[in-house]
């Protein structure tokens, strides 16, 4: 079964800009849809079929990325 996974993703935790870099980076095994919800987006991500045996797997791995990412901007934010 390939349904899509759907999450409420704030933009004060995660910034625009690191959605779309782990958007970017999990192109190749997921298709993505971004859905404006107040403050934030409604994430759609459906896995390629080449990759549905490791669904589970690359949704951890794009949550870890997104959270991974957020916390380096908010590095070099502080930074400047």
């Amino acid at each position: 079964m390939n349904a899509p996974a759907r999450i409420h993703i704030d933009n004060a935790i995660y910034p625009k800009k690191a959605v779309v870099d782990a958007k970017a980076a999990f192109a190749p095994y997921a298709d993505f849809q971004a859905v404006p919800d107040g403050g934030g987006i409604v994430l759609t991500i459906k896995v390629k079929q080449a990759y549905i045996s490791d669904r589970r797997q690359i949704f951890l791995e794009f949550m870890n990325y997104l959270l991974d990412r957020s916390i380096q901007l908010s590095a070099e934010k502080e930074e400047s």
